[in-house]
């Protein structure tokens, strides 16, 4: 097992080395290939090391890279390679990539972790990574060519004023550089308040009334005017700004809600959509429990929208959580139904009391006959489960008459009612409406 161990390791830091790298890239290339995934190289070399090993000394130095190693390994997953090729010149290979930012967050990692300040036999030194990475399949079909162009790209990165990472391509460089922006002119917005809630209206299927509202998060950004969500929720769902996020919105509709009520503004209830990772994460009930405290709210005045497919990657912890959420008093609904792939067996254990039709089935009931029956068997099913059902993306009388004259749809949502106006409009349309509505 030691000469196992040797021949496979690097003697230093107990990384792999060169040629133990060199099969594990070769096998993880071939796993991604078979599953259509992206696989990332990232050749890393410590700033001004050369430096600190010269004043120092080698022992100082042989410290700091088995301080590298080990602050490596916090940071990828196991099923990530760490190895070091000499010196200290590093490779991470970050396997079954789906999309390119988590790279970019990994990266930027790195540079925060490696930076940081390392104390060594009573000295405080620093360095920082230069980084190069090199992606599988657009930038090399096989190891060699990856780790050659990922080593150019850490060349790339020195030029640029190390301390910092370089894709291997010039377009990655730029949606890089654009991600980064973003995520820091979205982290200004949550600092400086530069984000707000648009409603809109749910009314019922019979009658017309106003039977509550959506809460929809915009970003005034002070360059670029109104930013629709469609822009930064999914890059905050990535990079896990969403979670800040989603306790913002969720907080400020409650607040909104119970400045309604002591206005006497008859708004029944608020729906908050809540993301993936809110739904993962282990605070979410004491957050909701404590925003209904904060602000007073009755039993069913917040509703709670989960997607389907959201609600499907982890059925049993979604089932609990959810049961603990209704126990708060809290609506729930199943949002964007029929979209994802969802089982019977689990739909009919989930506590839910809504469906929402997703706009994608409403929006050719007109023309499409398939669309048409999804949607009348939706409704149907929902109602023998004893559950309402809100169609979404309502915009024509014939699609009303469709879903709440023949098929008895609860309440309808688009549109044809409002668009998602301030919290200030909602007063003016409820005035607005027939029967003093």
């Amino acid at each position: 097992e030691r000469i196992s161990r040797l021949a496979h390791h690097d003697a230093l830091t107990g990384l792999f080395n060169r040629a133990s790298l060199q099969s594990r890239l070769d096998q993880t290339l071939l796993a991604a290939q078979r599953d259509g995934k992206q696989v990332a190289v990232m050749f890393i070399d410590m700033d001004h090391f050369k430096t600190i090993n010269d004043t120092l000394g080698h022992h100082i130095g042989d410290y700091m890279l088995i301080e590298v190693a080990r602050r490596l390994l916090t940071i990828v997953r196991e099923s990530d390679i760490v190895a070091r090729l000499g010196g200290d010149e590093f490779v991470v290979v970050l396997a079954g990539i789906e999309a390119e930012f988590a790279v970019v967050t990994v990266a930027e990692k790195i540079v925060r972790v490696l930076g940081e300040p390392y104390f060594i036999d009573g000295h405080e030194l620093h360095s920082s990574p230069s980084i190069g990475i090199g992606l599988y399949p657009n930038d090399g079909a096989d190891g060699q060519v990856l780790m050659r162009n990922a080593d150019t790209a850490m060349y790339h990165a020195k030029a640029q004023g190390r301390n910092n990472f370089q894709f291997f391509t010039a377009e990655m460089n730029a949606a890089a550089t654009l991600r980064m922006k973003l995520e820091h002119d979205l982290r200004r917005a949550l600092a400086e308040n530069q984000l707000l809630l648009f409603y809109q209206p749910q009314v019922d299927a019979a009658t017309g009334r106003l039977c509550g509202v959506e809460a929809l998060v915009r970003w005034q950004h002070p360059e670029e005017g109104l930013v629709s969500p469609d822009s930064f929720i999914p890059f905050a769902e990535e990079s896990g700004l969403i979670l800040p996020l989603g306790e913002w919105v969720l907080d400020d509709a409650c607040r909104q809600m119970a400045e309604w009520k002591a206005g006497g503004v008859a708004v029944p209830h608020v729906a908050v959509n809540i993301s993936a990772r809110q739904l993962r994460s282990h605070n979410l009930l004491e957050q909701v429990g404590t925003a209904l405290t904060r602000h007073g709210l009755s039993p069913g005045e917040l509703q709670l929208e989960i997607t389907e497919s959201t609600a499907m990657a982890e059925p049993e912890h979604a089932i609990a959580l959810l049961r603990a959420l209704r126990d708060l008093g809290v609506v729930l609904a199943i949002d964007d139904f029929g979209t994802g792939y969802s089982s019977l067996a689990y739909l009919k254990r989930l506590p839910i009391q809504i469906l929402k039709l997703d706009l994608s089935f409403v929006k050719d009931i007109e023309s499409d006959e398939d669309d048409a029956a999804i949607c009348a068997a939706t409704i149907a099913l929902a109602h023998t489960l004893g559950i309402d059902v809100v169609a979404e993306g309502v915009e024509t009388g014939a699609q009303r008459a469709f879903l709440a004259d023949e098929h008895r749809c609860d309440m309808l949502q688009g549109y044809l009612f409002s668009r998602p106006v301030p919290a200030a409009d909602i007063e003016k349309w409820l005035a607005s409406q027939p029967r003093g509505l």
